[in-house]
């Protein structure tokens, strides 16, 4: 059987990516290998967010190549975030890749496997704390930020392919699933009332649901019914306001058990450097 490494740099976004890459090789019969000497094929799946992360990929890049190279016959897929923002211009220098596959494109991974469909996410490092992705890019164009450019405007996953992705999840034994993608200003997508009703079919009534706001999104997220996570996690500065204002009361009266938890931020102002 052959087997796959897959190296992950980046946000919680790629990690959700490179379970759903797992996902598409496990259907075409692969096995997830836990090491890159263990492995015929390496995906690297990586991050170009900032200038650091581009240089970290880089390097990883050199790596990988070198990995290829030092046994016949090896394969190598560059993925994510770096071939998403950096588009092949056709000047060469990356012959030694045999796909080139932007963010989260399974479909192109499909194809390269000639696997019709996915099995599902499959956990490439821990299978406790998994990231359960609710949405692709955005569009919100903050000066600072490269998302849009990498990832294309926002567009919401189903609620049927989120429930479908939380079973596969729950089933393998993840015990935290926290959201990956920007779903706060819609709350209605992911907080649906049949959420925490339809997540119970999965026998996962032990499995703590995460979610990370903003203080832009707050007001409006807090007043939907009912909340749809056992853990609310929100930048520190904004404690003070969560109880000043009534809102702690009010997520406690949706959630009892509910456990507010504090962030510093690691974007506090407009960044310095050139992106």
């Amino acid at each position: 059987m052959p087997s796959v490494f897959l190296l992950t740099l980046g946000c919680p976004k790629n990690e959700a990516d490179s379970d759903s890459f797992a996902g598409c090789f496990s259907a075409g019969g692969w096995e997830i290998a836990d090491n890159s000497e263990k492995a015929d094929l390496l995906l690297l799946n990586t991050c170009a967010f900032i200038q650091p992360a581009v240089e970290e990929s880089l390097e990883a890049i050199a790596e990988a190549v070198e990995w290829k190279n030092c046994k016949p016959g090896r394969k190598l897929i560059l993925a994510g975030c770096l071939p998403g923002r950096y588009s092949n211009d056709s000047s060469g220098g990356l012959e030694d890749f045999d796909l080139i596959t932007g963010p989260g494109d399974t479909a192109e991974l499909r194809k390269y496997l000639s696997v019709s469909a996915s099995s599902g996410p499959v956990p490439v490092e821990s299978i406790y704390h998994r990231y359960l992705k609710i949405s692709e890019g955005c569009s919100n164009n903050c000066a600072y930020c490269t998302i849009p450019l990498i990832r294309g405007r926002r567009e919401d996953r189903s609620f049927e392919d989120i429930l479908l992705d939380a079973g596969y999840l729950t089933e393998q034994g993840a015990l935290g699933i926290p959201e990956a993608g920007k779903a706060a200003e819609a709350p209605s997508h992911s907080l649906s009332p049949i959420w925490p009703q339809r997540i119970r079919i999965y026998g996962s009534d032990s499995i703590t649901f995460t979610r990370r706001i903003s203080r832009m999104n707050f007001r409006l997220w807090s007043r939907s019914t009912p909340i749809s996570c056992h853990i609310l996690i929100c930048p520190f500065s904004m404690f003070p306001i969560l109880f000043w204002n009534g809102w702690a009361v009010l997520i406690r009266k949706n959630i009892s058990e509910i456990c507010l938890r504090a962030s510093i931020n690691r974007i506090q102002s407009f960044p310095l450097e050139r992106l």
